[in-house]
């Protein structure tokens, strides 16, 4: 299955992750990525609100786990 996620709500909702940790999408996606590992039909891709220059982060992506950044004119919800 293939799961579509907001990482910035998504950290405000998973408790010991605060969207004022300037680590916190890190932290997010290592727990993905963890969590896509326990079964290998799991497909993860985490859109985030701008924070990089606009697309694919393939440094932080792998493991079953997909990072994107949307462009500074765009919100993830877009």
């Amino acid at each position: 299955m293939h799961y579509l996620i907001d990482g910035h709500n998504l950290i405000a909702r998973v408790p010991g992750l605060s969207l004022a940790d300037p680590d916190d999408e890190v932290k997010l996606l290592q727990l993905l990525k963890r969590w896509a590992a326990a079964d290998p039909r799991r497909k993860v891709t985490v859109i985030f609100d701008k924070g990089l220059p606009g697309g694919e982060a393939k440094h932080l992506s792998g493991g079953g786990v997909r990072a994107i950044f949307a462009p500074d004119n765009r919100s993830a919800d877009a």
